[in-house]
């Protein structure tokens, strides 16, 4: 086993449990890549879930921490460019660390010793963190969110402009970066050094996409490419160094080799990447070569560079994709064997297979899977409870599994519901006021629920909760705004899982 991520791609993975999701299909390394929700309903897609609350290495450099437990003269989450700034703490500098001018914060063992604020347990060496219950409660540069650093909301990087980082006078605003919001400075795009530093080098970095220089060379790397065969040996030497990646964390670092294929029919190209020794690559497939933005799906395994990396993606008929093998950086460069196969797609015969999201064995719509093979939504949306104030008993275990919670900064804080079974129930109030939702697992199972004005449209949530995901038999509870005659959908979600039985419980003033 390798384990054989940076600092740097450590802060990205964690910068994804922050921020929106970058790609919605860059998932695991499964036979189905990870194909993403759509904007319609907001379901299934390759996040990962919603996972736990991992010990991970910090990604934060400081000098001389002290860890007398008491609060340090300026408070946590004051800006600073030094230690002697803050006290009996230390200083996170904007210079290498990224936070907007600076933020002092002291070592904690838990919220204790953080005088009301949180404790960054989940670091290397905890730290505290400036709690938050509210935007207002932080300062510019900042936003108050739920983090995989801490169990509560806390202040954390989220800069818009130049102007709220006063060492680098650069902040990331490129939404495929993983240092978004975080002050660094700016690329240089043919110096051939990592200016930020964030593991992208020149043209791979999402801000030189725009340079002209950088546009020239991705056209005429991606220009040749070659076509795609069955099994197909090379190596990653000798291959452009013009692409860098983020699946789940950045990768790509190396040089790669590019190919293409051409659906000939609508259907499902399959994909699998076997390194050769002491070689770890990523595997990434985009619609359009140049664009970061038309990733379809990727894999690179994390823990272990020496697993074969599989994707799979669905196409239309004629529709053309490029494939990357990717070393994961210069030195787990070398060969591989990379092998494809491709599968129409025969709506109506059974078979799950991609682009189709669903196969009942008939091709005729109004049944929940459509003529197309597409999951209809109002069909189950139709079909859900109506429910009145009180407490009602419900089960998961044989609801659907269709729909999951878009990412929710404070209460969800990677959706809810990811590939678990769910119930649905319909509300209609009578009148105007602030509905509470609360759900107790009485089965032993992790639960999250979330509401919506719409119920096929994900992004018509107005309310999520699933913040107890460390303790799955934890209730779960949220207050929405409600309008008189306007029913709501409430969904009920267990994660990852069948679920179980419940109690739901609503209230409104």
């Amino acid at each position: 086993m390798m384990l054989r991520r940076s600092n740097a791609s450590l802060l990205a993975a964690v910068l994804t449990l922050v921020s929106a999701p970058l790609l919605g299909g860059c998932g695991d390394d499964s036979a189905t890549g990870g194909s993403g929700g759509t904007p319609s309903n907001g379901g299934q897609g390759g996040a990962g879930g919603e996972g736990g609350q991992p010990t991970t290495n910090s990604p934060i450099t400081v000098t001389n921490s002290t860890s007398s437990g008491m609060m340090p003269m300026a408070p946590i989450g004051e800006p600073c460019t030094s230690d002697a700034e803050c006290g009996d703490g230390v200083c996170i500098t904007e210079d290498p660390n990224g936070f907007p001018t600076g933020y002092c914060t002291i070592e904690c063992e838990d919220d204790r010793n953080c005088n009301g604020n949180t404790c960054m347990i989940n670091l290397e060496t905890p730290l505290c963190a400036k709690s938050c219950d509210a935007p207002r409660d932080c300062r510019e540069g900042y936003e108050c969110t739920v983090t995989a650093l801490a169990l509560d909301p806390i202040c954390f990087p989220a800069c818009t402009a130049d102007d709220q980082c006063a060492a680098t006078n650069h902040c990331v605003v490129e939404p495929t970066d993983p240092f978004l919001g975080m002050c660094k400075f700016p690329e240089v795009c043919d110096d051939a050094q990592d200016n930020e530093p964030d593991n992208y080098f020149n043209c791979s970095d999402p801000e030189c996409l725009a340079d002209a220089g950088c546009i020239a060379e991705i056209a005429d790397v991606c220009a040749g490419a070659v076509a795609l065969a069955p099994t197909q040996t090379g190596t990653t030497d000798g291959g452009s160094n013009t692409f860098t990646i983020f699946c789940g964390l950045v990768t790509g670092i190396g040089p790669e080799q590019l190919y293409q294929f051409t659906a000939p029919a609508a259907g499902e190209l399959s994909l699998a990447a076997d390194p050769g020794t002491d070689v770890d690559l990523a595997l990434y497939v985009r619609s359009d070569c140049t664009d970061v933005t038309t990733q379809l799906a990727c894999a690179d395994d994390p823990q272990d560079g020496t697993v074969t990396e599989q994707v799979a993606v669905g196409l239309t008929a004629g529709q053309t994709v490029t494939v990357f093998v990717d070393a994961y950086a210069p030195d787990y460069s070398g060969s591989y064997t990379l092998t494809s196969s491709f599968e129409n797609a025969v709506c109506g015969d059974g078979n799950i297979t991609l682009p189709e999201q669903c196969d009942d064995g008939n091709p005729t719509a109004g049944d929940g899977c459509s003529d197309t093979c597409q999951i209809e939504y109002d069909f189950y949306c139709n079909s859900a409870i109506p429910v009145t104030l009180g407490t009602t008993s419900g089960d998961t275990s044989d609801g659907s599994s269709l729909f999951d919670a878009p990412v929710d900064a404070l209460t969800c804080q990677a959706g809810a519901g990811t590939a678990g079974n769910e119930v649905l129930y319909v509300y209609t109030p009578t009148s105007n006021g602030t509905l509470t939702v609360q759900v107790e697992p009485t089965d032993d199972f992790d639960v999250g629920v979330y509401v919506r004005t719409t119920c096929a449209d994900g992004a018509t949530q107005i309310g999520c909760a699933d913040v107890n995901f460390q303790a799955g038999t934890q209730q779960e509870s949220l207050s929405v705004p409600v309008v008189a005659n306007q029913p709501v959908t409430i969904f009920v979600d267990a994660y990852q899982a069948a679920g179980g039985a419940f109690s739901l419980t609503l209230s409104q003033n």
